[in-house]
């Protein structure tokens, strides 16, 4: 969505290793970044040495940049984890210019892979592993808000829905997926970019094109 508008100053708020930030950059923007671990913006700064002092190890709910800092922000993948949802909002708003844009997705929660891990495979593998003691720890899995909760919270932080797009269809759901990869991923493509009632409900993300309202 950020390719459409002319570049300036960025930010992308959980730049996980840097891929984004070397897109935008090649785009023409100024890229700052930020990101909870270390690792991931030691890996995101020997991606762009170049802008290593702006890529910076930093909550979303703390961004340490100044207010109006920049034309536009991403916070795309991130928000689902942070522990205060409505100041990471506010914290986005904060640092975005006056008539900036922002870009931001999250979780389906209404998705079919969305229940499908929370309510059956993630529950499931916790049980056979809590009798193995030597196994890895299970994982918890997310629980993403509703989108319609997602776009309350929006509003309150400030932010106007200018866009929104259902993006990342899956049809094979875990563990079968792995049994048929090349079969799981020709269906999703197939699917990308539709937008009836059952391609939406296969979308594993929802991608919002925003603007502040105040």
């Amino acid at each position: 969505m950020l390719s459409t508008v002319a570049p300036g100053d960025v930010l992308d708020a959980g730049m996980g290793p840097g891929r984004l930030c070397v897109e935008l950059d090649a785009l023409g923007w100024t890229v700052s970044g930020v990101d909870a671990s270390e690792r991931m913006v030691e890996a995101a700064r020997a991606r762009l040495p170049h802008a290593r002092d702006r890529l910076v190890h930093a909550d979303l709910e703390r961004i340490p940049f100044a207010a109006g800092a920049f034309d536009a922000v991403a916070a795309t993948g991130v928000l689902e984890y942070v522990d205060d949802l409505h100041r990471a909002l506010g914290e986005l708003h904060r640092v975005l210019r006056p008539g900036g844009v922002a870009v931001i997705s999250i979780t389906n929660a209404a998705s079919l892979a969305a229940a499908w891990l929370s309510r059956a495979y993630y529950p499931t593998v916790r049980a056979v592993k809590s009798m193995l003691p030597a196994a890895r720890p299970a994982p918890r899995g997310l629980r993403p808000p509703t989108l319609a909760g997602f776009e309350a919270a929006l509003e309150r932080a400030g932010w106007q829905v200018t866009a929104r797009r259902y993006v990342n269809p899956v049809v094979l759901l875990a563990p079968f997926d792995r049994l048929a990869p090349r079969a799981g991923l020709r269906a999703s493509e197939a699917l990308e970019g539709r937008h009836g009632r059952l391609a939406r409900s296969l979308t594993t993300q929802v991608v919002y094109l925003l603007r502040p309202t105040a």
